[in-house]
């Protein structure tokens, strides 16, 4: 009892400070991106660069819109001896974690890479505690972990949008590929993880890992000439070689298990 509600209570931590951080240093980016970092400044009025600071404006004000009813549950039973209601609120939690992560997938003028890094440290947090506690049930408990792992990896193979120095029209096509990435993947992650907290595991449909090999694989090639994204190059083949080991595990070991 004592380790489920220590559980419970680090994945009401990892959200929260998942959030508060997050939303923290996007507002800082927001105030100071007005004349700071370059060609990403809104000063040198360059469109795909307001157009980042555009979407980060309103992935902020709508993920903090949408996350207060969630704040408010966990805040009642954060310092209390009562379990967060995980299954009753995880929809919207998730759903205002994926709507926030819009704007950390933005490179704006302003961007502290390490702070974003630990507010993703924290949502990771919540994932791990979930998996911990979901393997308490031995009958799913490789396949917890197994999920957990590809989750995390395939996060990470999300591009983030930068600037290029590609000529046009390779460069436009490079922004709208770079953007609806950002549209799909992380809806596509939202999906996997509210499965992952409401069932223990995920799910190992194979349409997420083709769409995200797709995308990445425009993104990285058509920036290839500029400069190659080694952080997603290196996810993007992780990410595929976690789902290729879930979905294995899935057809074969749990199914003869089950």
């Amino acid at each position: 009892m004592k380790k489920a509600l220590f559980l419970n209570k680090l994945i009401s931590i990892g959200f929260l400070l998942y959030f508060l951080i997050l939303v923290t240093e996007r507002i800082l980016a927001i105030i100071f991106s007005v004349n700071i970092g370059g060609e990403y400044a809104l000063i040198n009025k360059n469109a795909a660069a307001i157009t980042f600071y555009i979407i980060t404006v309103i992935s902020v004000v709508f993920g903090t819109l949408f996350f207060i009813k969630p704040l408010i549950s966990i805040l009642k039973t954060l310092f209390s001896k009562h379990f967060f209601e995980l299954e009753e609120n995880i929809p919207q939690l998730i759903f205002a974690s994926m709507v926030l992560l819009f704007s950390g997938m933005m490179h704006t003028g302003f961007t502290l890479p390490v702070v974003q890094f630990i507010a993703y440290g924290f949502l990771i947090l919540a994932m791990l505690s979930h998996t911990i506690n979901q393997s308490i049930d031995k009958e799913i408990r490789a396949k917890s972990i197994i999920s957990f792992i590809y989750l995390v990896l395939f996060s990470m193979a999300i591009p983030v949008c930068y600037l290029t120095n590609l000529s046009s029209p390779t460069s436009i096509f490079f922004y709208v590929i770079e953007i609806l990435s950002t549209f799909i993947l992380i809806p596509s992650f939202g999906c996997m993880l509210h499965i992952f907290f409401r069932k223990g595991y995920t799910s190992n449909c194979f349409i997420f890992p083709i769409i995200m090999i797709i995308l990445d694989g425009l993104v990285i090639g058509l920036k290839w000439v500029d400069e190659i994204n080694y952080f997603v190059l290196i996810f993007l083949v992780a990410s595929t070689i976690g789902y290729i080991v879930y979905y294995l595990y899935c057809t074969f070991f749990d199914r003869k298990k089950n």
